[in-house]
């Protein structure tokens, strides 16, 4: 290893080197956590933690030669700092550069080009942390790189605010006045036990579950390309040995036009999850689902289902509704079946394309059918705990289809914070009775809501509250206690406590108001 870097930096000794990678493996940790906050969390959790580790590696010769301070004058860095965190936030910088004109929702070109470690066939993420890790992680995101790169200095290395503005600055980031000024503004939304949290394994891309990619997409796109590779060298072949003969008569005609259209993915393309994947990977969310009921093998009711999808705006006949904020349009890639049975007097079918949820039912009593959609890629362990499979409108009744990592379900009145929560029965699909809807007139005499109980191998005493508001999904209810006199605010947690329940009976009436509007959360 010091052989070849000697041989791309000539300056740097030998010695040098050896000691820049002792000191680096010393902090190697706290230097991947680093890189890994700084990184943009668009480019998903296993992409950032080989990225992570890549960009580290990759610093150890600037490391070795030193960084110079920037004009200026003395910022108060120590030697230390600055020969370790710089280089790799100079990394994390030169990376994270878009080329002019470069989409925005494209990871720029060098975060895609292939570097050491190489994983292939495994995906390698953190452990998933609770509630509060999950509040931070949201936190972290609507952060720029510099503000993310400066509360990890500040709470984890525990910088002064001179020496990370140094380091930054050091690094080559701008605005750093303004986004340390963001990253203070953290511990103000979140309180005083950030620096812990950060330390949890929810951020340490050192501490990491290996779990299989998708092994039938990864069978597919093998094949896909070794088919093109096929096509290629016929290619190749041919044009060698055709050489300087025309392939296309001069006399023939224009080839007659096509018109094409992109129809329904075929039906052995849906895919179907393992039943116990949800307790084996960190990714808890509508991928995790395996697929339910009684007609999952019923290939006429699935065909019908995902050409519904894929024409959902041809006039065929199927009543399609959206959440608000949901795209229109046929899946992209082979959707996930959720769940495909019999739900009271209706047929219905659930399917997940990454990004969106489709509910397809049939009517038995009136033969229409119907296509309801919504957004759900920020689904997590709670707001994809439950979907809405069948309502009835007679009745002001709805049936929820359950995440197969609910362990306990009951419904209770959230105006009526002292009465216990009933038992909700659920039968082997995951599918519950029938729960009241959650009311929307001017009388607050009663409001009924989901509650929740994870399994262990998920997080531990993990309860929480959703409410039915008309969408496929219902909302996650969250409850944020005032802060004390010389406290900082505290971050929101599970509204299931006393305090919780009380504030919630205050002000659950006006939950109502936001029927069909698409929220995914409340917070009181």
């Amino acid at each position: 290893m010091v052989s070849s870097l000697l041989s791309r930096f000539p300056r740097v000794s030998a010695r040098g080197l050896l000691h820049a990678e002792q000191r680096l493996t010393e902090r190697y940790a706290d230097l991947v956590r680093l890189a890994y906050l700084a990184l943009p969390p668009s480019l998903g959790r296993h992409r950032r933690v080989l990225l992570a580790h890549a960009l580290v590696q990759r610093s150890l010769p600037a490391a070795a030669a030193g960084v110079p301070a920037p004009r200026g004058g003395s910022d108060g860095v120590s030697p230390m700092a600055r020969s370790l965190y710089v280089p790799v936030l100079r990394e994390v910088l030169a990376v994270s550069r878009r080329p002019p004109g470069w989409p925005g929702d494209v990871p720029p070109p060098r975060m895609l080009l292939p570097r050491l470690p190489l994983v292939w066939g495994l995906r390698l993420v953190p452990r998933a942390g609770g509630a509060d890790e999950l509040a931070l992680s949201r936190a972290l995101s609507e952060l720029s790189a510099t503000a993310r790169a400066a509360f990890t200095l500040l709470r984890v290395e525990r910088l002064t605010e001179a020496e990370a503005h140094g380091v930054l600055e050091a690094a080559g980031f701008d605005r750093v006045e303004t986004e340390l000024d963001c990253a203070l503004q953290v511990d103000v939304t979140l309180g005083g036990s950030v620096a812990s949290i950060l330390r949890s394994q929810e951020f340490d891309p050192c501490t990491v579950r290996a779990r299989p990619s998708d092994l039938l997409r990864r069978r597919r796109r093998v094949r896909l390309a070794g088919t093109a590779l096929l096509v290629a060298l016929i290619t190749v072949v041919t044009l060698v040995v055709c050489d300087g003969v025309p392939l296309v008569s001069p006399t023939a005609g224009p080839a007659p036009h096509r018109a094409s259209r992109s129809g329904a993915p075929a039906v052995d393309d849906v895919v179907r999850v393992a039943p116990r994947t949800w307790a084996a990977t960190s990714r808890v969310d509508f991928t995790a689902w395996p697929a339910r009921g009684s007609l999952v093998h019923d290939r006429a009711l699935l065909r019908r289902a995902t050409a519904a999808w894929a024409s959902e705006d041809d006039g065929t006949g199927t009543r399609t509704t959206r959440t608000t904020g949901t795209p229109a349009g046929a899946p992209l890639d082979a959707p996930h079946l959720l769940y495909a049975g019999r739900v009271g007097r209706n047929t219905v079918v659930l399917l997940h394309d990454g990004q969106r949820l489709a509910r397809y039912g049939e009517s038995a009593d009136t033969g229409v059918r119907s296509l309801a959609l919504a957004r759900v890629d920020d689904a997590d362990v709670t707001t994809a705990a439950a979907v809405a499979l069948d309502v009835d409108a007679r009745r002001d009744a709805v049936r929820y289809l359950l995440a197969p990592w609910v362990a306990e379900s009951w419904t209770r009145d959230l105006m009526r914070p002292d009465t216990p929560a009933r038992p909700l029965a659920v039968d082997g699909d995951g599918l519950t009775a029938s729960v009241p809807v959650f009311g929307t007139g001017a009388d607050c005499a009663s409001r009924t809501v989901l509650q929740l109980r994870s399994s262990p191998r998920i997080a531990e005493h993990h309860a929480f509250l959703l409410a039915g508001l008309g969408d496929l999904t219902p909302v996650h209810l969250t409850y944020t206690p005032l802060p004390a006199r010389t406290a900082p605010p505290r971050p929101p947690r599970e509204a299931t406590g006393p305090a919780a329940l009380l504030a919630w009976a205050r002000v659950g009436c006006a939950v109502g108001s936001l029927r069909g509007s698409g929220v995914k959360a409340v917070n009181a």
